[in-house]
């Protein structure tokens, strides 16, 4: 079992193993469909389910600091990923839902049908 102060430190881990452009190291590259919220939560730069983000808010006692802990700016470092994938010769699309949280899939079925279907090639939903 980690302790918390390894568990604090696992972004470290993810950048120095995986880091952030290991997509464009693939031989194939498939395009990518990013569909997201705008007011997503969870998945932010801010985000209230990053430890490090809360200890930095001070919400974390012994939090050990912005150097040994960083926060994870989760949006930045997604599209950092697929700036990257880009650059080696992949390609992405974005699709960002406005006054759409964590879930665009639940609260705009048929609009993230219709962008999925898209990115895929196909008609993703019967009309009735």
């Amino acid at each position: 079992m980690p302790t918390a102060q390894q568990a604090l430190r696992c972004g470290g881990w993810w950048r120095k193993r995986a880091g952030p452009a290991r997509g464009a190291d693939l031989a194939h590259k498939p395009p990518v469909l990013w569909v997201h919220g705008a007011d997503d939560k969870i998945v932010a730069d801010t985000s209230f389910v990053d430890i490090n983000y809360l200890g930095q808010l001070g919400a974390i006692p012994g939090w050990p600091g912005k150097e040994a802990a960083r926060p994870q700016p989760m949006k930045q470092q997604t599209r950092a990923v697929l700036d990257a994938y880009a650059r080696a010769g992949g390609s992405f699309t974005e699709v960002e839902f406005s006054d759409c949280g964590h879930s665009p899939h639940l609260e705009y079925p048929d609009t993230f049908l219709d962008a999925l279907g898209a990115h895929v090639g196909i008609k993703a939903r019967i009309s009735s």
